[in-house]
Formats: structure tokens, sequence, C-alpha cells
């Protein structure tokens, strides 16, 4: 028994994908190509279509069309153990080995925000549930590709602490560019934009 209309595209699809004919990146045929090279109805192309999605063979794009995913090489690398013993800090041990291996890591723009500290976070700070923590969000990405998002919580008495040893800087002349904090409306969490020094 002949496969059905849409199972024989797939194949040969799947055939030119499989073969490097078309390669990771490049963009199929658009739905009325297909069509006219198969002889094919709409609904026999999508479900084709529908077929190597399933398979993890094609992406489709909404607005751009269908396209073969590019393969993506897996990076691993071990967690620092003790975050207070010696040695280079996590975020330089990935970026250290991300150059080694020829790749670029790149990083997105920091998120700041108060918030209060879940049963998890209360207890690994050692803090009591719904005090108010700092919350650091940073994404990171290999090749452009997004690879992972490090969050890290901070108690409040680190951001005191700041601020009490900046002002003896700006007292001596320093110049830096300062902290602002803006409250949302009740019920929502609160921005802290990210202090950098020059």
């Amino acid at each position: 028994m002949a496969n059905p209309m849409y199972r024989q595209i797939a194949e040969d699809l799947r055939e030119q994908i499989e073969s490097g004919q078309l390669e990771p990146g490049q963009q199929l045929l658009t739905e009325i190509e297909l069509r006219e090279r198969y002889g094919a109805s709409r609904n026999t192309v999508r479900d084709a279509i529908k077929l190597l999605t399933a398979l993890g063979l094609v992406e489709t794009r909404p607005g751009q069309g269908t396209f073969v995913p590019k393969k993506i090489d897996p990076f691993v690398y071990t967690l620092s153990g003790d975050p207070a013993g010696p040695g280079v800090t996590e975020g330089a041990s990935y970026l250290s080995e991300v150059s080694k291996l020829d790749r670029t890591a790149s990083t997105g723009p920091l998120q700041v925000e108060i918030q209060q500290a879940s049963d998890d976070v209360a207890s690994g700070l050692g803090i009591t549930k719904g005090t108010e923590v700092i919350s650091r969000h940073e994404r990171r990405f290999i090749d452009g590709t997004p690879w992972s998002m490090l969050t890290s919580y901070y108690p409040m008495e680190f951001a005191d602490r700041g601020a009490a040893q900046e002002r003896p800087r700006h007292q001596r002349g320093n110049r830096a560019i300062p902290g602002r904090y803006t409250p949302h409306p009740p019920g929502r969490l609160s921005r802290l934009d990210y202090c950098a020094h020059t």
C-alpha cells in the first residue's frame, strides 16, 4: 500500500535535509512553491510540514516561513564549588571556557529587582519568608543563542552597606553613576536600576 502523499513529500524533504542538500538555517520552499512542485493540495503540504516539525527536522517561524533548524553544539561546564573559596569567579570561568572553544560568550542587560523572599530563598539566606531581598537576573548567550539564566538573591542589607560605603566616595570627589529606585504600584515588583562606577 502506497504511503499517503503528505508522507511522500515529508520523506523527500527529509532526505534533502539529512543529505545536506537543505542546510541548517536554510529556508524551505514556500507553501505555494511546494504545492506546485509536488502537485499537492494546501492541506497535504501542511500535513507534510507538520510531520517534519514533529520530527524536529524543520521549524516554522510566523511571518517568515519554514526553516531547517541550526544545530546547536552543547556546552557543558562545571559550576564553581565553594563560592567563598579562592580562585576565579563562576562568571570568569564561563567566559574563559567558552573562549577556549573558539565560541563567543555574551550576556544580556542585568535586571535587578526588589521582591519578597519565597520559602526557598528565605531558607537559603537564613531570613524570614516575605522579607525583602534583591534579585539579580543575567541572561547568558553562546554564539548569540540563549544558553542560561543566572539568578542570584541578596539580603537587603547588602544594598544598605553599599550605599553607606558609597557616601565617602562621593565626599572624596570620585565620580559615580548613582543608582535610582523607581517604585511601582502596590503588588508589583519594584525596579532597582543597576549602579555602575566609572
